[in-house]
């Protein structure tokens, strides 16, 4: 046997670029999403006035966030190919992390760019005008809440799927499996049972486990036991 094959299996080369990806892509998401801006405001008026105060930062953390995410993606196109495409759990959670990865994106672009926009553009507006800024407003706030969720659904289920396809003979990944499976059922339950919007104060909680797991899947892939 050769240092390649494992119980009989060839063991792929290690991918450096798509395991630190994952590594850095990880990190930068916790970072970006721990200096999420939060915005506390009692009255219509001093919200939109202050929208505008965050607005560099808004769209740093956010454009920091899009970047992470299409690295992450290009990280797992990698992954897939080398776990192979082919098979149904690979594919499948390839297709719900493209989906996630969309949904992200779509969240930030609202929240890290129309946002910042919206609360300038009716800065000193007054009436019903400034009335419908704030419409504005609660209908991005609705989007924003839609989209990250259905983003961490999604990669959620993704991190499932390729846990389960962890399980194979010669491979020594059952405990990134078993890591993946718990991840993706402890955001799922927190989803379904934490009974409050995903705020600037909560959405690192939410997100780090599944960051934890994509570090452990870039460890992996540079080790070369995936």
């Amino acid at each position: 046997m050769t240092a390649n094959q494992i119980d009989g299996l060839e063991r792929p080369p290690p991918d450096f670029p798509a395991g630190l990806i994952l590594i850095f892509a990880a990190l930068g998401s916790l970072i970006a999403a721990a200096h999420h801006p939060a915005i506390e405001a009692r009255e219509h008026d001093e919200l939109l006035a202050r929208i505008p105060e965050t607005g560099f930062t808004n769209r740093f953390v956010h454009g920091a966030l899009i970047l992470c995410g299409v690295a992450l993606l290009f990280a797992f196109c990698r992954f897939a190919r080398r776990q192979g495409i082919e098979r149904t759990p690979v594919l499948l959670g390839l297709i719900f992390f493209a989906l996630g990865t969309l949904a992200m994106i779509a969240a930030a672009l609202i929240d890290g760019f129309f946002v910042p926009q919206i609360g300038a553009s009716y800065l000193r507006a007054t009436g019903a005008t400034a009335d419908a800024g704030f419409s504005l407003l609660q209908f991005c706030s609705i989007a924003i809440q839609l989209f990250t969720k259905s983003s961490l659904i999604a990669t959620s289920s993704a991190t499932l799927l390729w846990s389960i396809s962890f399980v194979r003979p010669g491979r020594n990944t059952l405990w990134a499996a078993l890591v993946g499976v718990l991840v993706a059922l402890l955001q799922l339950y927190i989803l379904a049972y934490g009974g409050s919007p995903i705020t600037a104060h909560t959405v690192v909680f939410v997100v780090a486990p599944q960051m934890v797991w994509n570090i452990i899947v870039g460890l992996l892939l540079i080790s070369g036991d995936l």
